[in-house]
């Protein structure tokens, strides 16, 4: 008997996490960061407390209460004993993997709690996208979903509460399986970013394998979504096809694989599907083609800085501005971290502008208070180092320049004084 089993995404932007049973197998379809129920608790400045491990996710329902899912290193003494009489707990003997449909945090982020030997299945660019997302931003417990720093219960220094302290350890990598290439055609320089972090101690790396290892039969399917290497998958169960997909689109540039999707999983006359229905009642959307038409007229007439604000890691926004400014005779200034990600998306996807080449592209070096900035942040601006443009290059000449900056980017301002 095949069993839908919904632990989040129900009601709510992402947090999917979906646990689908046929017999003895079963599945997790995403394993996402519940960022509506986590706002009921936490802000910037307080969140759960990493020394504390499975109990506050658990206790404050963030995590569904199945034993046998998670890192054991995560456990507090007597954690499950807490939850039995909980209507959701269960333990789990076996789980046979997450089926992962795109990199962004309310899909994957809490893979971070997962039992290191459960595996990821996802597209080769999914995975990549996430350990660079995971390279180059906060080390928290809540974003470890490649990689993660064991744990263990200890007391700190002249401290009488235990808490759990990250071991002076290599940390371990996930076992994530590609489901849209083979993992062998994969380039020595693509394997060596994979199994590395870069500034780093050490890490257990463990290679990119290919999805037929499932106990299920899987199809994978990219889709068009506003981050690289976003898919859905189908899973043949005793009782026909089940089809899933965590986000799609049909306007962006990709919009292709959408329609080839639909065609394909047709085809399989599925006995369920499941799609995440954020703007299902959206009678229209804005086309990519339609954004740069847009952006190109309203750069066109501005005589002074540009400042282009989207979704951070959306590669195909980020190259539809470089071909507006390619177009209004200026230069795309972008950050280190988008950097470091088009670097990433290189390895896989060689059609992805070379910065070194393109000279459109320029690297603003923002201001931090560090005197040793992080490596994988000194090696793009070493590696690119005839690139990178400072506040005073952006101020002296404002008609030259699209910032591609976020919200938090903006306190730059004051040193660019547009």
């Amino acid at each position: 008997m095949v069993r839908l089993t919904f632990y989040g995404g129900v009601n709510e932007i992402g947090g999917n996490k979906i646990f689908l049973e046929d017999g003895d197998c079963g599945l997790f379809l995403d394993f996402g960061f519940p960022y509506k129920r986590h706002k009921l608790f936490y802000e910037e400045y307080l969140n759960a407390r990493s020394g504390a491990g499975l109990l506050d996710p658990l206790t404050l329902e963030l995590l569904p209460p199945l034993a046998g899912l998670y890192r054991e290193d995560l456990e507090v003494p007597g954690l499950w004993e807490r939850f039995r009489d909980s209507p959701c707990y269960r333990k789990l003997e076996k789980v046979d993997g997450v089926l992962l449909s795109h990199a962004h945090l309310d899909h994957s982020g809490y893979i971070s709690f997962l039992n290191a030997d459960i595996p990821v299945f996802s597209t080769a660019v999914a995975a990549f996208v996430a350990k660079a997302m995971q390279d180059s931003g906060r080390s928290g417990f809540e974003q470890q979903v490649c990689y993660f720093t064991p744990v263990a219960m200890d007391c700190p220094n002249g401290w009488k509460q235990t808490a759990l302290i990250s071991e002076r350890t290599v940390k371990q990598q996930r076992r994530f399986c590609i489901g849209d290439r083979d993992p062998k055609d994969l380039s020595q320089e693509a394997n060596q970013f994979w199994e590395n972090v870069a500034g780093q101690k050490e890490m257990a790396s463990r290679p990119l394998n290919s999805h037929s290892g499932c106990s299920l039969n899987l199809r994978c399917f990219p889709v068009d979504h506003s981050i690289p290497g976003a898919c859905a998958w189908g899973v043949e169960t005793s009782s026909g096809w089940v089809i899933y997909s965590g986000d799609l689109r049909l306007h962006g540039k990709r919009s292709a694989f959408t329609m080839r999707f639909i065609e394909e999983a047709a085809k399989l006359r599925p006995r369920a599907l499941l799609l995440e229905g954020t703007n299902v009642d959206r009678k229209s959307n804005v086309t990519e083609s339609e954004v740069y038409e847009n952006a190109f007229r309203a750069v066109s007439g501005a005589k002074s800085l540009v400042i282009a604000d989207f979704s951070p890691r959306d590669v195909d926004r980020l190259l539809t501005f470089l071909q507006v400014a390619k177009a209004t005779k200026r230069k795309l200034a972008i950050l280190p971290k988008d950097a470091f990600l088009l670097k990433t998306m290189r390895l896989l996807e060689p059609e992805t502008p070379d910065i070194a080449h393109d000279g459109d592209i320029v690297i603003y070096q923002d201001t931090i208070a560090s005197k040793h900035p992080a490596l994988w942040m000194r090696s793009i601006c070493q590696e690119y180092d005839s690139k990178i443009v400072l506040a005073d290059d952006v101020r002296s000449a404002q008609d030259k320049f699209i910032l591609s900056f976020s919200f938090f980017d903006i306190n730059e301002l004051p040193s660019i004084c547009p």
